[in-house]
């Protein structure tokens, strides 16, 4: 069966079959489809304070983006309920303590973010505030 595909097909269906047999939650299976033509899912992330070696994402937005659209109807805005012992740290961003204590687990953003990615391609911005 292998053999009917290019070289370079053949590599990428190993790849994508080996992915999958180590795929530790066969939940996210999806995210090895082929990716949808011309789409694209753009996502950021806000720390809760300036140090991103220690600080932990309090929100996440992504916007899905159809060929030259930026589809603002599809979108995703998340609060995430950092560690308990970093809820007094809020600082930096909008968000105060008591809003993100009521938002999701970070495990739970994580699969709703992945969920809506999918297997589209994806890009982020990331600022890194921190001193060098």
């Amino acid at each position: 069966m292998l053999s009917a595909l290019s070289p370079g097909r053949a590599l990428e269906r190993l790849k994508r079959e080996w992915m999958l047999y180590h795929l530790g939650d066969p939940r996210f299976r999806f995210m090895w489809d082929a990716p949808p033509d011309q789409e694209w899912c753009h996502w950021t992330a806000r720390p809760q304070g300036l140090n991103t070696r220690t600080d932990d994402i309090i929100s996440i937005g992504a916007v899905k983006i159809v060929g030259n659209r930026v589809m603002t109807s599809e979108r995703l805005e998340l609060l995430v309920r950092p560690d308990q012992s970093c809820l007094s740290r809020v600082s930096v961003s909008t968000a105060c303590a008591k809003d993100v204590a009521n938002g999701v687990s970070q495990d739970e953003a994580m699969h709703q973010l992945m969920r809506f990615i999918g297997s589209r391609r994806w890009s982020v911005i990331f600022l890194n505030l921190t001193s060098p």
